[in-house]
């Protein structure tokens, strides 16, 4: 009776170490059949989609660019902010305030030939808010006054959608005193 019990426990290690090598072995089978088969093959597939990425064009705010350069550098971007066009201060601000008081580091300098900046139809964009898509770049305009710059511009134009400035509210007559008056 002895051996019996001796045996029946020496199976019962044998078939829970055969469950345990099972069990791993499963696992392994699962890991290796879910696990890339070529490395290389992954590696060509992100650059594929980065260069996707790096030539769609963003809406960006200018917010953005000028917080976070490096995250946008090199890709085509849309972006609108109130441009101004003239000899060595062609550039794109957040507003027209800092345009009138000459923030400059809340702006971007705009790269464009000079046979361009000569176009009547880039001309007249000159002090409005505009529209504008180009390739942003972390250079810094002339003599690093800016903070950043839009290389490549492929579209600009006058944007006539930004409202003005917030009107104040109305003023309305107070209909009851203050304070209260106690009901009885």
């Amino acid at each position: 009776m002895k051996a019996n019990n001796k045996i029946c426990r020496i199976v019962k290690k044998l078939v829970m170490s055969f469950k345990t090598y099972l069990l791993g072995l499963i696992t392994l089978l699962f890991i290796a059949c879910n696990h890339p088969k070529n490395e290389t093959n992954n590696k060509s597939d992100d650059s594929i989609r980065n260069v996707k990425v790096k030539y769609m064009q963003q809406d960006v705010s200018l917010i953005r660019l000028i917080a976070n350069p490096e995250v946008n550098k090199g890709r085509e971007v849309r972006v609108m902010g109130y441009l101004n066009l003239e000899f060595e201060g062609d550039a794109l601000y957040l507003n027209k305030s800092d345009y009138d008081q000459s923030i400059s580091k809340n702006a971007l300098w705009i790269q464009m030939s000079h046979d361009s900046l000569n176009m009547p139809d880039i001309k007249k964009c000159s002090k409005h808010y505009v529209l504008l898509e180009g390739t942003f770049n972390t250079m810094e305009g002339h003599m690093g006054m800016f903070s950043g710059s839009i290389e490549n511009i492929t579209r600009l134009e006058v944007y006539e959608g930004l409202p003005g400035p917030p009107r104040p509210p109305l003023r309305r007559k107070a209909t009851m005193s203050f304070p209260p008056p106690v009901l009885k």
